[in-house]
């Protein structure tokens, strides 16, 4: 399945971000944390996204995620950070 993002938003939000205009289609993608009412984000290899998604799946427990997901989670973004 291929995602399209409406060309008018993204312009708009490139107008407000302008690192987004550099960002190679189907290369790369904007990953945002918004977790707990954080506000992070990052342009990344497409790979890193689902990575992100593995370690959901690999977590997740029940309905509502269980006690490990949030915390690998947490993980996941902590080592996108560290990297150089």
């Amino acid at each position: 399945m291929r995602w399209e993002v409406d060309a008018a938003a993204w312009k708009q939000l490139a107008e407000t971000c302008p690192q987004l205009t550099g960002v190679e289609p189907e290369v790369e993608a904007l990953l945002v944390n918004t977790v707990h009412g954080l506000d992070h984000h990052w342009i990344v290899p497409i790979d890193d996204c689902y990575r992100m998604v593995a370690v959901v799946r690999r977590e997740w427990r029940g309905l509502s995620g269980g006690g490990q997901v949030w915390p690998a989670v947490e993980r996941f973004f902590e080592d996108l950070t560290e990297r150089p």
